[in-house]
């Protein structure tokens, strides 16, 4: 029986020292859209590709992935630094400007009443909308 090593909570293994192996069923596809579905328990991240097809375009969502919300905010500090590099390396990614995010709604009197967050929420994604863009090449 092979002995187990023991790693204490205040001892972490780091990610690095995983080893990665793809299992038989693994897939890989495309994607150039996602659409985010949270509950207070995980983030769903639907992925999507773009049909024209028949004049109109229609998002055929194809694969989705439920992951904790502990991930999720790994995950975007570790996207965040990919795209980070990436940029330095090769210069920034333009965004069309059909694509860039709309601005945030006001939230209504009502809202507000009944969401005791809703301005905090409206400012903070005007925030991440503002740096978004201004990050932005050109």
């Amino acid at each position: 029986m092979a002995k187990r090593k023991n790693i204490s909570a205040s001892q972490p293994q780091s990610p690095t020292a995983a080893t990665f192996q793809r299992t038989a069923n693994c897939i890989s596809g495309y994607a150039n859209n996602v659409r985010f579905e949270s509950t207070v328990h995980d983030l769903t991240l639907v992925f999507g590709q773009s049909d024209l097809s028949t004049g109109t375009e229609v998002i055929k969502q194809h694969t989705a992935i439920t992951i904790p919300w502990t991930v999720a905010k790994l995950a975007l500090y570790y996207l965040g630094i990919n795209i980070n590099f990436h940029e330095l390396y090769n210069g920034g990614i333009p965004v069309a400007p059909n694509q860039i995010p709309p601005a945030f709604p006001e939230p209504s009197a009502d809202t507000r009443a009944k969401d005791p967050h809703a301005v905090e929420a409206f400012n903070l994604g005007q925030k991440l909308r503002d740096e978004f863009i201004s990050a932005l090449p050109g």
